[in-house]
Formats: C-alpha cells, structure tokens, sequence
C-alpha cells in the first residue's frame, strides 16, 4: 500500500491529530481546562467557529508547506460523549481535512479514546458501535 507513495517521495508523511473532544455541550474539558467543541453555534458560537478555525487553519498550513501528505491518523476522544451527533460533526471535519488535502480513506486511521467507547460494561457495546460505523465511514472497510 505504501510502496507507490514511498516511490516518489522518500518522506512518508502522516497528520496525526488527538483530543478533539466534539461535544453538543458548552464549557470546558475538566482534566486539563481545554475548550470543548460546541457543535450548536446557538450555544456559544464563539467554540463553533473555533473548531471550524482549527480544522481551516491546520488545511492552510499544511496547503502553504506544499508538501504530500500520504495518512491521517486521528486518535482518542474524537467525542465528548459519544452520540451520533458527535461522531457526525468530528466526520464533517475530518472528511473535509482528509478532502482537502487528498488522503485516501484506506489511509485514515482513526483509534478510539475512552470517551468514544466507554468502558462501563452496559454502554461499552453501544459506544463501541457508534464509533466502528464511525470509523467506516472514515477509512471506507
């Protein structure tokens, strides 16, 4: 899978982005007071744009560097909460970031984080299915 990108460029370049914590809830993250992403502009439209800022400015830094990249990989608490509407809206960005800088699906990878799946055995199974149709919409398997 590698071997045509690695042909033309020696340099294997992989984004690699973690905690982004989509939320449908207005406030901070408790542990370390980072902001939560709000995904309803009515509630605080301030956070909403900031997530769209994030996602806007990581695309043009990486579009100035006209370097390839050849995979993303987007690691732990994509959710706050896992809900559906969560995983949508951190699909949104991330296909519009996976787009924009034209990386295949097959080379996205996307690894849960404990508030994707909770571990608490009576959510665990549905969590746990929020994020793998979450993750084949992402990576397309």
């Amino acid at each position: 899978m590698c071997e045509p990108i690695l042909r033309n460029d020696p340099m294997l370049r992989i984004l690699y982005l973690s905690d982004l914590h989509y939320s449908e809830k207005q406030g901070v993250h408790a542990f370390d007071q980072s902001p939560i992403i709000v995904l309803d502009p009515g509630t605080h439209p301030g956070l909403k744009a900031f997530r769209s800022t994030l996602v806007g400015q990581v695309i043009e830094a990486l579009q100035r560097d006209e370097k390839p990249l050849h995979a993303l990989c987007v690691a732990g608490d994509l959710t706050q909460s896992a809900t559906e509407k969560e995983f949508r809206a951190a699909e949104a960005e991330l296909l519009r970031l996976r787009e924009a800088m034209k990386i295949l699906p097959a080379s996205t990878l996307v690894i849960p984080g404990n508030h994707d799946v909770d571990w608490n055995e009576q959510a665990f199974e549905k969590r746990l299915d929020r994020f793998r149709l979450f993750a084949q919409r992402i990576t397309g398997r």
